[in-house]
């Protein structure tokens, strides 16, 4: 037998629960003193080889329970929210330290400790200047101008806009942007029908507890098409009518307030009976437009009253019509154009060149056409 046989040799074997791991940087939070708390913050926590149980706990230095972490126990792989309880809320404006411990007994890498900051921030208060903002518009009208707000607080501080999303009709701008600032309000006018409306503007901010807002009212009215007289385009002889005369129709609301020019239809050869959603109806047919305006339009009266005693004489702007007028039909309403366009004093009248306006010094050749 050997000497020193058998040979006894130790070995130890430690066993441990793995390695446990979590991002540690710095987490900060902002609290409006008095404020809703902001959104909690998540980390993820992980385990190698295996799944590990954890604990997690929190302390301050300022000895407040104003930090959590949620869930205190778990296994990983785990996401740990970490926020803010209603304490923050009660804390006076400064800054604050506290930490989140995660612990995993007997794992490699336990504990980890992740700091967390928070700001405690006084509350702003926000003052909207005027409170309340009126617009009047009538249908088929210009929109009303856009009128404004001034927006400020006891400290610069940011905000944001929000109208209620039934009030398609309001427009607001900016719909964010930092104090003071001046925001504009305007009308949008397309599919409003008439009626009154009231709406809110609401400016928010996370410095602040509180919302500032604004009242806007509109009033709608339906278009009122009135006209009050139809005369001779030329000479303005009031009166009555004829079939194929040009007239003017005098009035309110008669057409667009931007001035609309008649169109020859497709084949070129005939004035539509339309323009600036303006029509005028003589018994039911439709006239040939020539200019429409809000006060003046001139159309050519339809050979179709031919032969008859009277018309009834109708003005139609944006599918809303007036009440009738009606005019005696004459055969025939001769007038001529005025060189000031009143239908008065010299007329306007052309040599036969096309170019020479006739008149005392340019007198017309004998057997020559005048226009």
């Amino acid at each position: 037998f050997a000497s020193g046989s058998p040979a006894v040799i130790p070995v130890t074997l430690t066993v441990t629960p793995g390695s446990i791991s979590a991002p540690n940087a710095t987490l900060t939070f902002s609290q409006v003193k008095g404020g809703t708390a902001p959104a909690a913050q998540n980390v993820s926590v992980s385990g190698s080889p295996g799944a590990l149980n954890f604990t997690a706990t929190t302390s301050t230095t300022d000895g407040n329970a104003w930090l959590t972490a949620t869930p205190q126990t778990g296994t990983t792989p785990a996401t740990l929210q970490i926020g803010l309880s209603a304490v923050a809320s009660t804390l006076a404006a400064g800054p604050y330290s506290g930490t989140v411990t995660i612990t995993s007994a007997g794992a490699g890498g336990s504990p980890i400790s992740i700091p967390v900051t928070l700001n405690v921030i006084a509350a702003q208060t926000f003052t909207a200047s005027p409170t309340t903002l009126s617009f009047s518009y009538t249908v088929g009208a210009a929109a009303p101008p856009a009128q404004s707000f001034q927006l400020s607080s006891s400290g610069s501080a940011s905000f944001s806009v929000t109208t209620p999303s039934s009030a398609s009709w309001l427009q607001v701008s900016p719909t964010s942007g930092s104090t003071p600032a001046t925001l504009s309000v305007a009308i949008n006018t397309q599919g409003v029908a008439a009626g009154n409306y009231t709406a809110a503007i609401t400016i928010n901010s996370p410095y602040s507890t509180s919302a500032a807002s604004v009242t806007v009212t509109l009033a709608v009215t339906q278009i009122t098409v009135k006209p009050t007289a139809i005369t001779n385009a030329a000479s303005y002889a009031p009166g009555y009518v004829s079939p194929g005369e040009l007239v003017a129709v005098f009035g309110t609301s008669i057409g667009p307030l931007a001035a609309a020019y008649g169109t020859l239809n497709a084949s070129g050869t005939l004035l539509n009976t339309s323009a600036g959603s303006t029509r005028v109806l003589f018994d039911g047919v439709p006239a040939p437009v020539i200019y429409a305006s809000a006060m003046q339009t001139n159309v050519v009266v339809p050979y179709e009253v031919a032969g008859r005693p009277t018309t009834s004489v109708v003005v139609e702007y944006q599918g809303v019509q007036s009440t009738p007028l009606v005019y005696n039909v004459q055969a025939a309403a001769p007038g001529i154009f005025t060189q000031n366009y009143s239908g008065s004093g010299p007329g306007a009248i052309l040599n036969q060149d096309g170019v020479t306006g006739n008149g005392p010094g340019t007198l017309a050749a004998k057997g020559s056409v005048v226009s």
